[in-house]
């Protein structure tokens, strides 16, 4: 399970006691406003007595602190942090938890003490402000402390508490903060439970790591992060220069075969330096293995996107480790035993039955740039054979359109049908009737129907999961783009290499219906609908790092989400607070 680690080193006292309710932004008057005796009542008439009979100090103190005494929490998070202190001190009766008779119990230093290790879980210990923090401890152990310097220092460590929790939880900011349609469900805020647990057991430390997603996933980014920050202390790699294709054939400049020798051999490509500066079999062996943990075409020439990459920094790595673990908060806890994956910048869809591993991997293609595939999760129910295609209105304008101005046949020859709309009253419209110049591509009139048929556009097979994004998986006439190393030309829709092997693993709970007996319906023909015994899942998932067969892979950020977390994150870091 994973861990914050713990370090109990004694820290020096000596601050004023008063500093403690500066620091917390308390006014004095307010401080002894809650101090003064409840019986003097002169000033405040009989209806302030009656409150405070009901209402205990600290009751008092948290109707009316700020939520985020010590600016540490963002937006996406500080109404649901003091949401969830306020139920933790109901819970206990409004009773201090980190302090007993006026003195701070080791929970306190424990939860100062795990601080520092938050980067281990790609946090920034920072945000916390652990300087301020202790600064706060010294003040309260150094004074003769009031109630209200209880109450205060009591909500500061709870509060602090509850922001880690909910950042090793949820994440520091939500889906909004990348353009991408992303749509899925974060795990819950902690219950305020956990911290009740965690201090009658003294294992504060403990209780945050295990708020930590508990995928597979998610702990080999922890590995990696460790990995790479270790490489970055050690200098990090040095930078390949520029020029033509390192090949074999071609007598390539001795000088940058050994600079690109030196950089694969210190991300662990290689095991030793010649630095004779020639390209060998040993040396294109490790170019292989690096195209491929970078999801190029493999092919053990250095030519400029290779080289591209090996120049990117190692801190940019480590940051781009970050951004994915941070990814993985907000996705759902459980995909499922038996499952689809389909990981969109690796082009790639993955079987999973059980397992730490997927069954089969099938290479995809996915939405081209403004025609991203979303983010979200479904359940496969129907398969269909020889499917009709429904053209989308934005695809009819900003792509049929131009093919019909350019061939007047397009439409004939394509197997295409022309109607009104899409009710099932629609009229039939024929083509040649059509002033198709005078069609606006951005206000498209027509609705398009591709029949069944070799060249329709989804191919022999479409699998269904109803989602209002209206995608789906589905075959294609056309196979040369998965030949491509990138491959995003899609309008949204995911396109698969293999879709008799994705019919095969959809049905195999159905007994009935064989890989012999589907393919016969795909050779039939025949326009056909099928209802899967047992519904799929199916996540369509975003993640540029991930771990496979030992090694770490990194994928282009195709859409950008990575560097739009990155700003988003950024933008949420508390300002320094003003003395």
């Amino acid at each position: 399970m994973p861990n914050f680690m713990n370090n109990t080193s004694p820290r020096p006292y000596g601050w004023p006691a008063f500093a403690l309710l500066v620091l917390l932004g308390l006014s004095a008057p307010y401080a002894i406003a809650a101090t003064s005796d409840p019986a003097d009542s002169s000033a405040t008439g009989a209806f302030a007595t009656e409150a405070e009979t009901i209402l205990t100090p600290y009751q008092i103190y948290l109707s009316e602190v700020s939520p985020d005494p010590r600016d540490i929490a963002g937006p996406y998070e500080e109404d649901l942090v003091h949401q969830t202190v306020i139920e933790f001190y109901e819970a206990r009766n409004h009773q201090p938890a980190w302090i007993k008779d006026g003195k701070l119990q080791p929970n306190a230093q424990d939860l100062l003490d795990t601080l520092p290790y938050a980067p281990t879980e790609g946090l920034r210990t920072e945000d916390y402000r652990p300087e301020e923090l202790a600064k706060l401890l010294d003040a309260f152990r150094a004074s003769r402390p009031t109630e209200t310097d209880i109450m205060a220092m009591d909500y500061a460590l709870s509060q602090t508490y509850f922001v880690v929790a909910a950042h090793m939880t949820r994440g520091r900011v939500d889906t909004s903060s990348v353009r991408l349609p992303w749509y899925s469900t974060p795990r819950p805020m902690p219950s305020h439970e956990v911290l009740h647990t965690a201090l009658n057991r003294r294992r504060v430390p403990q209780s945050l790591g295990e708020l930590a997603p508990d995928r597979k996933e998610y702990q080999d980014l922890k590995k990696n992060l460790e990995r790479y920050r270790n490489l970055a202390a050690g200098g990090g790699w040095v930078e390949v220069p520029g020029g033509p294709t390192l090949r074999p054939d071609k007598s390539p400049d001795s000088l940058r075969v050994a600079t690109m020798e030196k950089r694969l051999h210190q991300e662990g490509f290689l095991s030793a330096v010649a630095g004779d500066g020639v390209l060998s079999e040993s040396l294109q062996e490790a170019v292989k293995r690096f195209q491929e943990s970078r999801g190029l075409l493999v092919d053990g020439q250095a030519g400029r996107v290779s080289i591209e990459e090996m120049n990117v920094s190692v801190e940019d790595r480590i940051q781009q480790i970050e951004m994915n673990m941070e990814r993985w908060r907000w996705m759902p806890e459980d995909f499922g035993e038996r499952h689809l994956r389909v990981n969109i910048p690796a082009f790639k869809l993955e079987l999973w039955d059980g397992g730490d591993a997927p069954d089969t991997t099938i290479r995809v293609v996915v939405g081209r740039k403004k025609w991203e595939t979303p983010v979200f999760s479904d359940s496969m129910r129907y398969v269909v054979v020889n499917p009709y295609w429904r053209v989308p209105s934005t695809v009819a304008g900003k792509t049929i359109l131009t093919k019909i101005l350019e061939d007047s046949t397009y439409l004939a020859s394509s197997n295409f049908e022309i109607f009104t709309d899409w009710g099932r009253d629609a009229e039939k419209v024929d083509p040649a009737t059509v002033d198709w110049e005078s069609i606006s591509a951005t206000d498209f009139p027509y609705k398009l129907v591709q029949r069944p048929g070799p060249s329709n556009a989804l191919g022999s097979v479409k699998f269904l999961f109803p989602n209002k994004f209206a995608i789906y998986l589905h075959d294609t006439p056309s196979s040369s783009a998965f030949k491509r190393w990138t491959r995003g030309y899609s309008h949204g829709c995911v396109r698969v290499e293999d879709p008799m092997r994705l019919a095969e693993f959809a049905f195999a709970a159905d007994t009935l219906m064989t890989p012999e007996k589907f393919s016969k319906a795909v050779k039939s023909r025949r326009h056909r609908t099928f209802t899967l015994p047992e519904p799929v899942p199916v996540h369509l998932i975003y993640f540029t790092v991930e771990e496979q067969d030992g090694e770490v892979r990194f994928y282009r950020d195709i859409y950008r989400v990575d560097r739009d977390l990155a700003r988003a994150i950024e933008k949420r870091r508390p300002l320094p607070k003003s003395e």
